[in-house]
């Protein structure tokens, strides 16, 4: 009946030697039945527990009284192996035996599994502290950092024709750098790094990185990756896994000064209740991967501390930065790692990630327009700050860059700005007491849907996954963010906003870059482009046939192109040249407005894949051009993209809606009757 019980049950004389050991007591400590009637049960403890086992046993012995009977006390046992386990054991005094020898039954349970998850817990809560620490502190460190590198970019500008002061404005431009940098890493360590996370295959990640990996770890230590064959995708950010396995491997590099092997393996796993208890996961599907290096390994009071930041076993070779960052990262992800090491037999690394509902995406979403956009607008920006000095160096960032710029220091004074100045893009700091960026995104969404709302802060508290990033809610940016990359992504949101407006038929708006309006007859008329015209010669013009139109646009575009060589070839200055260029793009504009407008009317039955390629020819053209008017391609490599650029979309379209436009002649021509295009 007693093998039937979980606990240990083993009976023993007032001697110590043992007479019984039930099968749960046979498992504990890895001894047969017969072993163990031939052991005393003082050497089933451990020195210092046995000490005072053998007390208890000499009192009753000496008094007939025993004391510490009928308690549980924990103790720490010895299997047959050598090792050492916790357990909760109760004695209790049985009748002497026939032989008036006096009787005991001990009965334990084995407390490994619940002080490891005790133990877990109680790194879980440190570890919970020192992230809110740490991320409080990078929180005001990175505003500071955003001020002094701000106003080092202003500085560099000024000082162009000094170039000792420019120096000195770039060591310190370096130094802010370098904050930022300690500050992503605390950050990452406190789980309020901004996620950009997606599925991803870990399989493709880490075959991706060998490469690099064996020129890092050099030949004396062999990469071996045992890849599962069907992994599960996984919801994590690449660049910070990929930053993790950096780190493991530099740390396992340490680790083999003399050589070895790290070994990186994946498996999909299903956690069960009692499995996933223990890591403090929900139970259902992970991915596993398996870390492991045969070096040094690690004793207990490392383990205990590895993953606290500036915790560092180099000394002054290491920032104690490289493992938080790693548990930061998986933390993220809803992870959770398991370590185990032994000196001088190596590290184990586990890192459970849960399975992705979502397939993995492949595609890569075109960037309409790349970092040599135009910069500078006239738009109206306000700048929602509770950082005095961040709302400043916001101001004179865009200011100088042509912008009108109203501030506020609180979400209740934006709204109360918004209620009495029209307003095309708010820039917002999430952190801030009373409404937060979060909350006045929100409230400008419900009211004022036509506001584009950019949120930018160095904190990360996920709720920002609950917004979806659309035209009026773009990505988050994180600070401290250069003046230039913060300049390019206003100038792309409000060129995105325009560009929507033009298309969905909208009424005059201001374009800003120039102050140039877009009409009711939805002509765009930049001032640079209508002077080209103007010298050209070139009228503007009603077309009133359906089914002549979209070839008498490709024929007037293809008449520019060869006139813009022939210019180029004859020597025009760079500028004419340039606004040469932004014609054209412009003639694009215009000419994939009107044909969309003629597919529609001609009931092509495959509008939304006409749409899209026109997106996608529109984006092309125009990453191209920001190219050359970056000094990245000449103006002959413009040319030259162009006219293909040209031809390809002849091809793509023309032949496709054709006999779709000629049956709708009519009904095409008054559709666009008021849409001028030059002549």
């Amino acid at each position: 009946m007693l093998d039937n019980l979980l606990d240990a049950v083993i009976v023993f004389e007032e001697d110590g030697i043992i007479f019984s050991f039930n099968k749960s007591a046979c498992e504990f400590f890895g001894y047969s039945l017969d072993e163990a009637t031939e052991l005393n049960f003082s050497s089933l403890l451990v020195a210092s527990d046995s000490e005072k086992f053998s007390e208890l046993l000499e009192t009753y012995r000496n008094t007939g009284i025993a004391t510490r009977l009928g308690s549980s006390h924990d103790v720490n046992m010895r299997r047959k192996n050598g090792e050492i386990f916790p357990m909760r054991l109760s004695l209790s005094a049985l009748p002497v035996n026939q032989n008036g020898c006096g009787m005991f039954v001990a009965s334990g349970q084995d407390l490994t599994e619940l002080k490891l998850q005790e133990e877990r817990l109680r790194q879980s809560q440190r570890m919970d502290a020192l992230g809110k620490l740490t991320s409080g502190i990078a929180h005001d460190y990175n505003n500071m950092l955003g001020v002094i590198l701000g106003y080092a970019e202003i500085l560099l500008d000024a000082q162009k024709g000094n170039p000792v002061l420019c120096n000195y404005t770039r060591e310190i431009q370096k130094a802010g750098e370098r904050g930022a940098e300690l500050t992503q890493k605390l950050l990452a360590f406190s789980r309020k790094k901004q996620v950009k996370s997606k599925p991803v295959d870990l399989n493709v990640l880490l075959e991706a990185q060998q490469f690099m990996l064996d020129k890092t770890l050099t030949a004396k230590i062999d990469v071996s990756l045992e890849l599962c064959p069907d992994l599960w995708p996984v919801n994590i950010d690449a660049g910070d896994f990929q930053d993790a396995i950096f780190n493991l491997s530099i740390n396992a590099k340490h680790a083999m000064e003399a050589g070895g092997t790290l070994s990186l393996r994946t498996t999909n796993q299903i956690l069960e209740e009692s499995e996933a208890e223990l890591m403090q996961l929900p139970e259902g599907p992970y991915v596993v991967l398996e870390v492991f290096d045969n070096g040094v390994g690690m004793d207990d009071h490392i383990l205990t501390h590895i993953f606290e930041p500036f915790f560092s076993t180099k000394g002054e070779l290491g920032t104690g930065l490289g493992l938080s960052q790693v548990y930061g990262f998986v933390e993220r992800a809803g992870g959770a790692i398991d370590v185990q090491s032994e000196v001088g037999k190596g590290s184990l690394f586990q890192f459970y990630f849960p399975r992705s509902t979502h397939d993995i995406d492949d595609n890569v979403n075109p960037q309409s327009l790349n970092g040599t956009i135009e910069l500078r607008g006239t738009e109206t920006v306000l700048v929602v700050d509770d950082e005095a000095a961040l709302r400043r160096l916001c101001q004179e960032v865009l200011e100088i860059n042509g912008y009108n710029v109203l501030c506020a220091a609180s979400g209740e004074e934006a709204l109360e700005i918004l209620s009495r100045h029209p307003v095309q893009l708010v820039l917002s700091d999430v952190v801030m007491t009373g409404i937060d960026g979060y909350q006045l995104s929100g409230l400008i969404h419900d009211k004022y849907p036509d506001i584009i709302v950019q949120l930018i802060s160095g904190y990360s508290d996920g709720r920002n996954l609950q917004i979806p990033a659309d035209h009026s809610h773009p990505q988050r940016l994180s600070k401290p963010i250069k003046s230039k990359l913060l300049l390019q992504r206003i100038r792309s949101l409000l060129n995105e906003s325009l560009e929507r407006q033009v298309v969905n038929g909208g009424g005059a708006i201001d374009q800003g870059v120039d102050g140039s309006l877009v009409d009711d007859r939805l002509a765009v008329k930049h001032s640079k482009v209508a002077a080209t015209k103007s010298r050209a010669g070139w009228d503007e013009v009603r077309m009133e046939s359906g089914a002549a139109v979209i070839d008498q646009d490709h024929i007037v575009m293809f008449r520019y192109l060869s006139d813009l060589n022939n210019n180029i070839s004859a020597g025009a200055s760079n500028d004419e040249v340039l606004i040469a260029f932004q014609s054209f793009i412009d003639l694009i504009f215009l000419h994939l407005h009107r044909e969309k407008t003629i597919v529609d009317v001609s009931r092509y039955p495959r509008l939304s894949r006409i749409e899209k390629l026109h997106e996608f020819q529109r984006r092309q053209a125009e990453r191209k051009f920001s190219e050359y008017r970056g000094g990245i391609i000449t103006s002959q490599k413009l040319y030259e993209f162009l006219e293909g650029w040209l031809a390809d979309h002849v091809m793509s379209t023309e032949q496709q809606v054709a006999p779709y436009v000629q049956e709708r002649d009519a009904e095409i021509g008054e559709a666009i009757s008021t849409m001028a295009f030059p002549a």
